[in-house]
């Protein structure tokens, strides 16, 4: 059992609203794809007319949803990393994944089509609930940046439930685990062949420079099945259409400011995604609230440590591994460490406890903080 903890007696404060921060008004009633025309803009056409005129919206729902998929890639240009600092997606037709899956999302409420925004290993596309040849719906993956990819979603789901519809009414969000290697056999694609373009990057999961997960390179050598399933599962994380798309300009605008290291613009748009962040792959690096975290703890701003902390872990709910909470207990850590607070220090003994509870094995690196802090900030908890 744990010993009782007492930590100072702070709470949690919504950040005030940084002047020049907040969107025009309107910025998500106007429709992108008022503005945009197709095919994309360039030299090598004359004649264009508005992106929603090509499409016939009278179209059955499973030809309705492949003919949005293609006018939609035809009228985009891809760009990896564009991603917008104050929160607003591009214009001017070239765009990244976001701005594929934001105006897809448009056209599909357009046409009457229940529609979700998904998050998969920083790759957002679409899902639309269609109805197959004997009236029964299911989710069909919708990747206007790559419409071969189009394709229905519960064969993909190794793990997860696909009622989404169900998931959302209780906890917000949905999540199902994926198998990536048979989404991209069904698209005619050799798995081996397609990892060195970046737009199908999200398809692999490579943490650092290895193809599998974890830091041991001899692991892919003593287990090369699960080192191969692990790199073809990726986590997706499933919001409602509107949500999906309010969110997507300000993770973008959020990442951007928290590398570059601008504190008060990235606390503002993490507020904005309180409990709604996309990442929720334990295998990720999540470099970008640490990046955030430390900056506050430096300046000594601990207040918003711990709102930044809990704006972007709370995300973590829908989950119990775990990692996650590892990562919560090392974000308040690190910030105790920096600013010799005792509620950070507080916070961090009780992330690390639960997380030592969640894991199925024993913890020596949970044991090695709880430690730390007890010498540091007289904190005794101890982990069995």
């Amino acid at each position: 059992m744990f010993a009782w903890l007492k930590i100072c007696n702070r709470t949690i404060s919504k950040k005030q609203k940084v002047p020049g921060s907040q969107k025009e008004p309107g910025f998500f009633n106007t429709m992108y794809y008022d503005t945009l025309v197709t095919p994309f803009p360039d030299t090598k056409h004359h004649t264009y007319q508005p992106i929603a005129d090509a499409i016939d919206f009278s179209q059955p729902q499973t030809q309705l949803v492949r003919s949005i998929e293609r006018t939609v890639h035809q009228s985009l240009e891809w760009e990896t990393n564009l991603w917008p600092k104050d929160g607003r997606l591009n214009t001017n037709q070239i765009t990244n994944c976001g701005g594929f899956a934001v105006v897809a999302s448009e056209l599909l409420d357009k046409g009457s089509i229940p529609n979700y925004i998904a998050f998969a290993n920083g790759h957002f596309l679409n899902l639309a609930e269609v109805a197959d040849e004997s009236g029964r719906a299911h989710l069909q993956l919708v990747e206007a940046g790559a419409p071969r990819f189009g394709q229905p979603l519960s064969p993909l789901v190794t793990r997860g439930d696909t009622n989404v519809r169900q998931a959302i009414a209780e906890q917000g969000s949905a999540a199902v685990r994926i198998d990536t290697e048979a989404l991209i056999h069904n698209a005619g694609y050799d798995p081996d062949k397609l990892s060195s373009e970046l737009r199908y990057r999200w398809l692999y999961y490579i943490k650092g420079k290895s193809l599998y997960y974890g830091s041991d390179s001899q692991q892919f050598a003593k287990d090369p099945e699960w080192a191969r399933r692990n790199r073809y599962s990726c986590i997706m994380q499933i919001y409602p259409s509107k949500v999906g798309r309010e969110l997507i300009p300000e993770y973008g605008a959020f990442l951007l400011n928290a590398r570059s290291h601008n504190p008060d613009r990235a606390l503002e748009h993490l507020s904005n995604i309180s409990g709604k962040m996309p990442e929720i792959d334990a295998r990720a690096d999540h470099e970008e609230i640490k990046i955030l975290v430390h900056d506050l703890a430096v300046a000594g701003r601990v207040e918003d440590v711990i709102t930044a902390t809990y704006d972007y872990c709370s995300s973590f709910r829908i989950s119990q591994d775990p990692r996650l909470k590892g990562l919560e207990a090392g974000l308040y850590y690190g910030a105790a460490v920096t600013t010799n607070d005792p509620a950070c220090a507080g916070l961090a003994a009780m992330a690390y406890g639960e997380a030592a509870e969640r894991a199925s094995y024993k913890s020596t690196t949970y044991s090695g903080k709880l430690g730390k802090l007890g010498t540091m900030f007289g904190i005794g908890r101890k982990v069995s």
